[in-house]
């Protein structure tokens, strides 16, 4: 198999995926209670579970990182594979979250757009790259 760089919008997922993830898993774990108020779902979200969360952000950022680093489909298909099945997870446990009494923090919706972008895009980049081998 003929390897080649990645395709720029692939890198494009990667670099904004590593980005977002290092904010919050750095928010996460070094302002726990101020990413409780502003970026949890829910306001009644204990700080070990944010930190845990915090925890999956840093190693999702690590891995975002080294597959743009490597610059290799199978590198950066193994990032995004994991990814996709961790934000459809996400997507889905904020939806039935944001339609259940009392309900989530507004940025929740936030998320679920976020999630609703991501999601279709991966796809995508899925697709464009495995079009290449």
């Amino acid at each position: 198999m003929k390897q080649t760089s990645l395709l720029p919008l692939t890198k494009f997922v990667l670099v904004v995926s590593t980005v977002v993830q290092v904010i919050m898993a750095l928010a996460a774990l070094l302002v726990p209670d101020l990413t409780r108020t502003l970026l949890s779902p829910s306001a009644d979200s204990p700080i070990i579970g944010i930190q845990y969360v915090g925890g999956f952000y840093l190693a999702g950022a690590v891995t975002a990182a080294f597959a743009f680093q490597q610059d290799k489909w199978i590198a950066a298909r193994t990032y995004l594979a994991g990814a996709f099945v961790l934000i459809a997870a996400f997507t889905l446990i904020t939806l039935a979250g944001l339609f259940t009494i009392p309900g989530l923090n507004p940025i929740s919706w936030v998320y679920a757009l976020l999630s609703f972008i991501f999601l279709p895009l991966v796809a995508i980049v899925w697709r464009q790259e495995s079009a290449r081998l």
